[in-house]
């Protein structure tokens, strides 16, 4: 699993908030290897490849042509299977200004100061990383340590 998503996976208050909505970027975590491996996906509202969430179950679906698809449950496929919400960046900015800093300018001030006065060697591969490095710290006063939010 790469770094964003195991961020992610272990953010447990933003997963629990999360109500998935049509083009939020997911992740499904297989514990049987042999129904498939960790897999990116786009929610959509009626997809030929990928997941989709029907408000009550996931749905995943295996499309092989365009014309033709076809959709199964994805407790019925793995019951053990986990879907991990990967929120873009501006959804993390928004996690933020919803808790704090409502102004784009004052929001942008916050996020420098902590990116360059916090060590935050551990969680600079990409902006989504650092964004929910920064959202982490100051909404939940965590930090990443390389395995889990201490």
């Amino acid at each position: 699993m790469d770094t964003y998503s195991k961020m992610c996976e272990m953010a447990v208050k933003i997963q629990e908030d999360w109500k998935p909505v049509e083009g939020d970027y997911a992740c499904v975590v297989w514990s049987i290897p042999s129904v498939g491996g960790l897999c990116k996906c786009l929610i959509q509202q009626e997809p030929v490849y990928g997941l989709q969430f029907d408000g009550n179950e996931w749905l995943i679906h295996n499309g092989k042509y365009l014309n033709e698809h076809s959709a199964s449950r994805l407790k019925d496929e793995d019951p053990d299977a986990r879907v991990i919400f990967l929120p873009r960046q501006d959804q993390l900015q928004e996690m933020w200004k919803s808790c704090e800093n409502d102004d784009a300018l004052g929001q942008l001030i916050d996020f420098y100061k902590f990116a360059t006065l916090e060590n935050i060697s551990l969680v600079s591969e990409s902006m989504e990383q650092l964004w929910l490095a920064f959202v982490m710290h100051e909404k939940f006063n965590k930090t990443w340590n390389g395995e889990d939010w201490i």
